[in-house]
């Protein structure tokens, strides 16, 4: 027994000794970290794989939550980009440029007193939705205009056509056809018309627009770098319309005019509908004579990227649209993308379940999700309506989503929107402190522990019931249901309802319509 002892002794004793012999081995940890790899990896996809539609929207809803944190940090970011944005020429392209925001010189200071009178034509080219509107201001003040409007999609054909003039031709000629119907007795006198053109644009006069590049899915390549006032007017001369544009401005400018007329202390123009942008009041730029008159600057802010979380998501749909690799803000917040966004999240987290359906459904689709659907799910979401949410889904060929899945379907919904709007709420912040409303400090700005302070500035701290108005347009904007009540909330978090509570935010009905007019009248 004593010598079986000694052998269970000594085998245990070499047995130890290979154990601590393969511990220091290397190959031995590589091999063991490659094989725990493959195996969380199996795992991960396993575990993905098999997973149900609720299970990934848990996993995947914090990537699309902005913390308040966050937001703090593209705001600053936004405001020091419109600084350097400012200090830089308007003619210099943007790959000289430091900032990725235009900041273009409107050539409009100031804004409308109310007391603009005459008929006037507006031409509003806002995305795919072109209008023709006249506009009959009254004498008295503030008082409200008459309008006649005529609404048209531009198909397809025309945002993508290889002749320029033929698109020009084709919205010209509305002009000319409501001028007929409604000024039978003009006595060859040429028809005052302002142009809201929403694209990127370099203004070396109030009466000249170069474009700068196409967005909103746009992609007609010999209208960059031309006025497009010129092409409008060449069009007038080939079809014999009597009618001249008096101002050009972009639909955020004349969102701005818009809401002046009606409102007090009017300071920023926003636009949330196809595409993003707003407009703001620059006090530093007064005229000297007219030190409360600020020159009106158009940001351009659906070309703003820094510190913007962008998701798998954003990365796959902005690599499928006409403009990869700019206009980020814009694929983030604007109703071009929303729809499209929603689409491949929904794929992200019901794969099998909507692919099989194949081409029967628009969700298998690029692009034929659109944003209006989103609305619709989202009207009968916020009321508690999932059997309406299913109805939707079925009508879009989703036949056996019941409300289980309706319900997530919704979530995701409403993470794409929300993310939209937080973003917008912050890039308005930005703009809001930009033209004079508060401010942004630290005691020691080295110090990144210490809280941001925001105050009001001294004119609204003296005047406890001064306001700001921001006039805003946009189908988002209008018809997305909750989304001004999250931009108020998003705002709130930020700045605080001290500051939250000074800004006014209205519709400003037909802005980008009557703005121009309004634009045409200062200049006449």
């Amino acid at each position: 027994s004593i010598a079986d002892f000694c052998l269970q002794t000594a085998n245990m004793t070499h047995n130890e000794s290979a154990l601590r012999q393969l511990v220091k081995n290397r190959r031995f940890w590589v091999t063991a970290a490659a094989i725990s790899s493959v195996a969380l990896i199996c795992y991960d996809w396993y575990s993905d794989r098999f997973a149900s539609p609720s299970t990934r929207y848990m996993r995947i809803k914090e990537d699309y939550a902005i913390s308040t944190t966050k937001l703090r940090q593209i705001c600053k970011a936004f405001v020091r980009e419109m600084e350097v944005g400012l200090s830089e020429d308007d003619q210099l392209a943007q790959s000289q440029k430091k900032s990725n925001l235009k900041m273009l010189c409107s050539h409009i200071y100031g804004v409308p007193a109310g007391d603009e009178q005459g008929i006037f034509y507006t031409l509003d080219w806002g995305g795919s939705n072109y209008r023709v509107l006249r506009i009959a201001f009254p004498a008295e003040k503030r008082g409200a205009p008459d309008t006649t409007e005529f609404k048209i999609k531009i198909e397809q054909q025309y945002q993508h056509a290889d002749n320029a003039q033929v698109l020009f031709d084709y919205l010209s000629q509305h002009l000319q056809q409501q001028i007929a119907k409604n000024e039978s007795d003009k006595n060859s006198v040429l028809v005052p018309v302002g142009f809201t053109f929403s694209f990127p644009m370099t203004q070396p006069r109030l009466d000249s627009g170069i474009l700068l590049e196409w967005t909103k899915g746009f992609d007609i390549p010999d209208v960059v770098g031309k006025d497009v006032v010129q092409l409008m007017h060449a069009s007038f001369a080939n079809h014999a319309i009597d009618a001249k544009i008096y101002a050009v401005c972009n639909d955020t400018v004349g969102t701005l005019l818009a809401a002046a007329y009606d409102h007090e202390n009017a300071r920023v123009g926003l636009i949330i509908g196809t595409g993003t942008n707003a407009c703001y009041i620059e006090p530093s730029l007064a005229k000297p004579d007219a030190p409360d008159h600020g020159l009106i600057i158009n940001i351009e802010w659906g070309n703003y990227a820094k510190l913007l979380p962008r998701k798998p998501t954003d990365l796959i749909m902005d690599a499928h649209t006409p403009n990869p690799g700019v206009q980020f803000a814009e694929k983030m917040i604007s109703g071009y993308y929303i729809g499209e966004l929603v689409r491949l999240l929904t794929l992200e987290v019901f794969r099998e379940k909507i692919t099989d359906f194949g081409a029967q459904t628009p969700l298998n689709e690029p692009w034929q999700f659109k944003s209006p659907v989103v609305s619709d799910i989202l009207a009968k979401y916020t009321t508690g309506d999932l059997n309406g949410v299913v109805q939707i889904l079925h009508g879009n060929a989703l036949n056996t989503f019941d409300v289980n899945d309706a319900d997530i379907f919704a979530k995701l919904c409403v993470l794409i929107v929300n993310r939209s709007a937080d973003l917008a709420a912050t890039l308005l912040l930005g703009t809001l402190q930009k033209t004079g409303l508060y401010t942004c400090t630290r005691k020691d700005d080295r110090n990144p522990f210490e809280q941001d302070r925001f105050e009001l500035m001294a004119e609204y701290r003296k005047d406890t019931h001064k306001k700001v108005t921001v006039g805003i347009d946009g189908s988002v904007y209008q018809h997305v249901p909750g989304y001004a009540q999250r931009m108020r909330e998003c705002m709130r978090r930020v700045v605080g309802a001290e500051i939250e509570s000074r800004v006014v935010m209205v519709h400003s009905s037909d802005g980008s319509g009557k703005g121009a007019a309004l634009a045409v009248a200062a200049h006449l």
